[in-house]
């Protein structure tokens, strides 16, 4: 037979004992063992008032919140459109070269998809790449972002009119 008891009456306490714990404690009692229920309203909390959260914790919480992942999403379509704009221009003929604000752009958005990148790999560490749900999907984004960095130190140290980076730049869009 399985009942629930309170815990005044598991701990031997009859009316008017003191009571020192939960009230709404019970205890289940079944195939000879007691099972303690605890209220959903306790939180165990430390008792230092002054220890605050590790900056593992908090990049954790920074990365998996809903802005960090919609301010990612709209990096990627702005970085869609600036690939787009940038390609465009050149199969026109109308360009030379990229113009300097969208290079500017470019730059900008590859500092930012490196920063994200190593955020990740700071919190989830090796399983970054070995064993977390969609591990492929983050051996891509490395792979897209070691390219997209790639490219920009080629920029740098070459002339951009001897490169040509147009399967590169289909690749990452």
């Amino acid at each position: 037979d399985e009942h629930v008891e309170s815990h005044d009456a598991v701990a031997g306490r009859g009316p008017g004992s003191s009571k020192d714990s939960f009230p709404e404690n019970t205890y289940v009692k079944g195939y000879g063992q007691y099972i303690i229920k605890m209220p959903s309203r306790v939180q165990f909390t430390s008792s230092s008032t002054d220890e605050r959260p590790s900056v593992h914790m908090v990049v954790k919480e920074f990365i998996r919140s809903p802005k960090f992942e919609y301010g990612v999403c709209a990096l990627i379509l702005l970085n869609a459109v600036v690939l787009g704009v940038q390609t465009d221009l050149l199969a026109q003929g109308n360009v030379s070269d990229v113009p300097a604000p969208l290079v500017f752009l470019e730059a900008i958005m590859c500092v930012c998809f490196t920063i994200e990148l190593l955020l990740r790999i700071f919190v989830y560490r090796s399983r970054f790449f070995l064993c977390m749900p969609g591990w492929h999907w983050n051996l891509f984004d490395t792979l897209v972002v070691a390219m997209q960095l790639a490219e920009q130190f080629m920029s740098v140290l070459v002339d951009s009119s001897m490169m040509n980076f147009s399967a590169a730049r289909v690749i990452r869009m």
